[in-house]
């Protein structure tokens, strides 16, 4: 189910609502990202913020969300996420990102305030599919170019209560704003290998 189409978008609910957004066509969004807008909880305790727009669902249970995303590169660390979050202290995303000269993709673990961040890989295109897939207590993060080929970026354990929130980020951490953009956000039953899903 796309949950952006015009049948679903009052299940939708904002952290961080931003100033500007809307959405575009029948299943689409734009997200104007603000100045130093993030979510990083850092081990050092020197870059803490919750502060980016998101836009998410309450779900239940194992899940498969994806999504086609574009983003604006304009300063470092502006990026378009995929994102899952049980509270302040405890949440993931997968990030469509600049690294201040070309766009790659990043991940973010947080666990009990505590960000663990990993830089994967350089990506040579202007937009990217997004997918995180929960089975059981394990969660893995993917991304394709084409939505037919999918790399596994990460894989671990969470425990997860019985309700928490799945949805988009727009963020620019150190920039002046940025723009993002997501074609369709799809919330689906995940496959039974999740890993390789």
């Amino acid at each position: 189910m796309d949950i952006l189409s015009i049948s679903a978008r009052n299940d939708l609910a904002w952290l961080n609502e931003p100033e500007e957004w809307s959405f575009t066509g029948e299943t689409g969004v734009m997200i104007i990202a603000p100045s130093s807008s993030d979510f990083f909880c850092d081990p050092a305790a020197v870059n803490v913020r919750h502060s980016a727009p998101f836009l998410y669902k309450e779900v239940q249970g194992d899940f498969q969300i994806t999504t086609k995303t574009s983003v604006d590169m304009v300063a470092q660390y502006d990026s378009s996420c995929l994102m899952f979050r049980l509270d302040t202290e405890n949440w993931a995303k997968l990030c469509f990102e600049f690294d201040g000269s070309d766009a790659s993709i990043v991940s973010v673990v947080t666990k009990n305030s505590l960000s663990d961040d990993c830089n994967h890989c350089v990506i040579d295109a202007r937009e990217i599919y997004l997918r995180i897939t929960k089975v059981g207590k394990v969660i893995s993060l993917f991304f394709s170019q084409d939505d037919i080929h999918w790399k596994l970026a990460r894989y671990f354990g969470f425990e997860i209560p019985n309700s928490f929130q799945v949805g988009i980020v727009a963020q620019s951490p150190i920039g002046s704003g940025t723009q993002a953009r997501f074609s369709y956000l799809d919330l689906a039953e995940p496959p039974v290998q999740g890993r390789f899903g």
